[in-house]
């Protein structure tokens, strides 16, 4: 029997070994239920079905021993023929357990199966531990971290997770041992990965570019216009004064302007953004969450100073994406994680005072701010769905002059008829043009773009209800 043949048998079986598990893991999870259905009047057919899901778990772990046999049968037909399989010869070298061993096989196959990456607490359920049993058995995880076997997934986890919270993913070095060096991207090193990671980091923390939208390219309530115009021509008339009048001698910190933008997701707060940049004749520079905080301690906060240092060395408008991930309530200090969060809320805090410059929090979600956060937002505006008007406009805005149009397209009843933000006008638009090409229609028909508009109303995810803004008081 061939290396690969005897590698591949050994995966095979692997993966479906992991299946049953995950299979019994299903079931034990209908029995606990079961177990707890009140709703279930008839004792009698709630205990039938019990000892029927356990009659299936028998079933099942007949299946697991018996694939277990053939997996031990495999590696000791590969000692005599030595071969070579890397996941046993790692288990051997690692003197991994037989639950850390199936461990590494649920992490290599776990989106694969689950299509998503198992959390700590997806493999001790498939290793059959009860809820209970997880604190006892951390350390079957644990361990594998420690050896640098397995790492968490998670780049910003919540200051909350636990070592069950956490997605897992094999280790670069480990998948590069089971996969061979022909793998694309697996032939680093689990340094040359964290030093490629860190040099990315460096010029990615903050993207710092030229605006690309302009205000008569956005549609916004005549009164959202008005309030936006006035907030910029106190930024550019405040700073002068200041100047002028020697206040830059008497304050010398926290003279900068922070705003908020809040609603829907598809509203235009982002494109305001820009609109505002480009207005100020300032670059936008716009933070990026997922770069900025780090697994290591305190490389998160030197991240954000960077963000600050680098928005103000390029003097430009400094933008926060979905704020509330980072500009939410200081939690009590129960946890380690806990201190560490408040820490870099303490951090954020600071940077804001001193910073001269304009920043925009924007958020699609209902947010409650900080305190200390709230007194430092000197103006905040809400973005609601479009009505019928601006909703009319924004068709009409994002169809070019020279593109061809049917006769029978009527904008005004678009705009009536479907309560759709910017951002799913936009996706019709693209939906239609696309459907044009592969129909070669010549023209955008009104028929397609009522067709993709009913689409996108029935898939948008968007909470209808008015969303609301809390801040602590």
């Amino acid at each position: 029997m061939k290396n690969n043949d005897i590698k591949s048998n050994y995966l095979e079986h692997g993966y479906n070994l992991i299946r049953l598990l995950d299979a019994r893991k299903k079931i034990n999870d209908e029995i606990f239920e079961a177990q707890f259905n009140i709703s279930v009047e008839n004792k009698k057919i709630l205990r039938t079905k019990i000892n029927d899901k356990k009659k299936k778990i028998k079933e099942v772990n007949k299946k697991i021993e018996k694939l277990e046999n053939n997996l031990d049968k495999l590696c000791k037909k590969a000692k005599v023929f030595n071969e070579y399989i890397p996941l046993e010869a790692l288990s051997e070298k690692y003197c991994l357990s037989k639950d850390e061993k199936y461990i590494m096989l649920a992490v290599f196959f776990g989106d694969w199966y689950r299509h998503h990456k198992p959390t700590g607490k997806d493999l001790m359920s498939l290793l059959g531990y009860a809820p209970n049993q997880y604190v006892n058995n951390y350390r079957i995880i644990k361990n594998l971290i420690n050896e640098k076997l397995i790492e968490t997934n998670d780049r910003y986890p919540y200051p909350s997770y636990t070592i069950f919270d956490f997605e897992y993913r094999l280790a670069p070095d480990t998948m590069q041992e089971i996969m061979g060096n022909d793998l694309y991207l697996l032939s680093e090193t689990s340094d040359d990965r964290e030093s490629r990671f860190s040099e990315g980091n460096q010029n990615t923390i903050l993207s710092i570019r030229e605006p690309i939208v302009s205000f008569d390219q956005i549609v916004l309530e005549d009164m959202q216009k008005q309030e936006i115009e006035q907030m910029i021509f106190q930024i550019v008339t405040g700073n002068k004064l200041f100047t002028q009048w020697g206040f830059d001698q008497t304050i010398k910190y926290g003279k900068g302007m922070t705003i908020l933008f809040y609603g829907a997701p598809g509203t235009g707060k982002t494109a305001t953004c820009e609109a505002i940049a480009q207005r100020l004749s300032k670059k936008i520079g716009i933070a990026n969450y997922a770069q900025l905080l780090s697994k290591w301690i305190g490389d998160s906060e030197k991240n954000l100073v960077k963000v600050f240092k680098e928005a103000k060395e390029n003097d430009c408008v400094l933008v926060f994406d979905e704020a509330d991930s980072l500009f939410g309530q200081r939690l009590p200090e129960t946890y380690s994680v806990d201190r560490m969060h408040n820490y870099m809320t303490n951090v954020l805090m600071q940077e804001i005072e001193r910073f001269d410059g304009l920043v925009i929090l924007t958020t699609n979600r209902e947010l409650t701010i900080d305190e200390a956060f709230s007194r430092r937002i000197l103006f905040k505006m809400r973005f609601d769905i479009p009505k019928t008007e601006e909703r009319a406009k924004i068709w009409r805005a994002l169809i070019p002059a020279n593109a061809p149009i049917s006769d029978d397209v009527d904008f005004a009843e678009l705009g009536k008829r479907y309560e759709l933000t910017g951002g799913e006008i936009k996706n019709v638009i693209i939906n239609v043009v696309r459907e044009c090409g592969f129909s070669n229609e010549e023209k955008i028909s009104m028929l397609n773009l009522i067709k993709y508009a009913q689409k996108e109303k029935n898939s948008s995810l968007r909470d209808k209800s008015k969303n609301k803004l809390g801040f602590i008081s």
